[in-house]
């Protein structure tokens, strides 16, 4: 669901979790679990539990409390490309002893 690429007047206030993920860019699974957590407040329609409603102005909020920057990688930090590097420095090594 491409909600993100609507015009603002146009996106409900009031999402579903399906809907409050695809907006969110995220899996319905998570908006899930920030509700259990407590993270995000929702409004339960049908009283059972069954029609949960996210306010799409709480899950902004949400979302702005937990932008950060991300840490630019130091020497080691990736220890995959680490690996990878590691791993082509040994066959570059062993083609020249052969």
């Amino acid at each position: 669901m491409a909600t993100r690429h609507l015009p603002e007047q146009e996106i409900k206030r009031w999402l579903s979790v399906k809907m409050a993920a695809a907006y969110a860019g995220c899996h319905a699974q998570t908006v899930r679990t920030l509700l259990h957590s407590g993270e995000l407040r929702c409004s339960d329609v049908s009283g059972a539990g069954r029609q949960i409603r996210v306010d799409r102005l709480d899950l902004d909020k949400l979302l702005e409390r937990r932008k950060k920057f991300l840490p630019r990688y130091g020497k080691g930090t990736r220890p995959a490309v680490a690996k990878r590097h590691a791993h082509a420095r040994h066959e570059q090594e062993t083609k020249v002893t052969a």
